[in-house]
């Protein structure tokens, strides 16, 4: 029922409506309220909002749970929440970019806590914009479902697993230090792509505990004097695979140096007695291999024995011999003339033990050569006054000593 109808030929512009449990205004036309207000509003039932030039301002009632609640039925689309210390906006559906348009989050600056994504407070993902120090923090497992990660500068982390797949590293072409493992400036690994020079550095001591197989032509150290220390129970097995012409192991010494001012050495330390340690040299001067003990006393390693043939016609008292050799020829040339040979002094089991004299004569003549040791020593325990005798031509004595003896063999 209509109580009051203001109206134009019929057309009404405002009706006051009385009917009991149903009484309203109804505004049929627009209404124009010149910038006032309206308020005391229970609901506004409507199809849009339009500004009228200005910008749109919803002031929200302080301190309330649901100060603005943008429903459907019961379903919350968007909640604005004004609770002292507890503010927010709670979306409460799906939040979708308009077609073909990208979704933009903008936060503030200089802020620990920009954006913060958690339950519970357990954060899942929060953006930090402080100055100098802003990233984003991770706060569980990123799953990129088998994606890449790229464009990134360092990763600091606490371990690297396989997700029961092999891990493959792949590097950059032609780089001086395609990936270096360091802490601080100290290089542990490094891998060198430079076209032509390609390797790993190894730059700490490497520990082989379940063996080390070097698949390669050639094993190089190129600088350093550090030290390659095999363990109690270790060894040094060195294969050959390669045909007979081919060198095992090579000492090349520095060639661009001086000759001779390096020596290709090998050492042997016995344990922590230094006295019984010797070294194997080779002595470019003799063109020959040393053998030095720890107190650089020296012994030629001889592949072939000294000959001496100056003894002809005359009693000869032999000379003590090198020590570096391990035995000496002496060709006799005495013809039908008896002569006496007297061996130089033995009797330091270091120095002469296993030493040999060979003593040959080389001519058919009828002259004996009689072969006496020095006052002292023995031959098979015969005196200086005795010796042994070569009486036949192109006869041969060969003696060994030991201790202050020698034995005919």
């Amino acid at each position: 029922m209509s109580a009051l109808d203001i109206n134009e030929g019929g057309t009404s512009y405002l009706k006051f409506i009385t009917t009991n449990g149903s009484e309203k205004v109804l505004v049929s036309k627009t209404l124009d309220v010149n910038e006032g207000n309206l308020i005391n509003v229970g609901d506004v039932s409507l199809d849009s909002i339009s500004a009228d030039a200005n910008t749109i301002a919803i002031n929200l009632t302080d301190n309330q749970a649901t100060a603005l609640d943008i429903t459907q039925s019961t379903n919350s689309f968007l909640k604005f929440v004004t609770t002292d210390f507890a503010e927010r906006i709670v979306i409460g559906q799906k939040l979708t970019p308009a077609d073909n348009s990208g979704l933009e989050i903008a936060i503030n600056d200089n802020l620990a806590s920009a954006l913060n994504i958690h339950e519970s407070g357990q954060v899942y993902l929060k953006l930090i914009s402080s100055n100098s120090a802003e990233k984003v923090v991770v706060g569980k497992t990123l799953d990129v479902s088998e994606q890449n990660i790229i464009n990134v500068g360092d990763i600091a982390l606490d371990s690297i697993s396989a997700d029961n797949n092999t891990i493959a590293i792949n590097l950059t072409d032609n780089q001086a230090s395609a990936l270096d493992i360091t802490e601080s400036t100290n290089s542990y690994l490094k891998f060198i792509t430079t076209n032509g020079s390609e390797s790993v550095n190894v730059g700490k001591t490497l520990n082989a505990d379940g063996g080390l197989a070097v698949d390669t032509d050639k094993f190089t150290v190129t600088d350093g004097t550090g030290v390659t220390t095999l363990g109690s129970n270790a060894y040094l097995n060195i294969k050959k695979r390669t045909t007979a012409s081919d060198p095992l192991l090579i000492l090349n010494s520095d060639t661009t140096l001086v000759a001779n001012s390096q020596s290709a050495v090998i050492s042997v330390e016995r344990g922590s007695n230094a006295s019984s340690d010797a070294q194997i040299i080779w002595d470019e001067d003799y063109t020959a291999w040393k053998l030095q003990n720890s107190a650089s006393e020296q012994k030629i390693i001889l592949t072939k024995a000294p000959v001496d043939a100056t003894i002809t016609t005359t009693n000869t008292a032999l000379s003590a011999n090198n020590l570096d050799e391990i035995e000496k020829v002496y060709l006799v040339n005495n013809s039908n003339t008896a002569i006496d040979v007297t061996l130089f002094e033995i009797g330091n089991l270091t120095d002469y033990t296993g030493y040999r004299v060979i003593i040959k004569k080389i001519d058919s003549g009828t002259g004996a050569i009689t072969v006496k040791p020095y006052s002292g020593n023995t031959i098979d325990g015969a005196n200086s006054s005795t010796g042994v005798t070569i009486n036949n031509g192109y006869g041969s004595l060969t003696l060994i000593a030991y201790g202050s003896d020698w034995f005919v063999i």
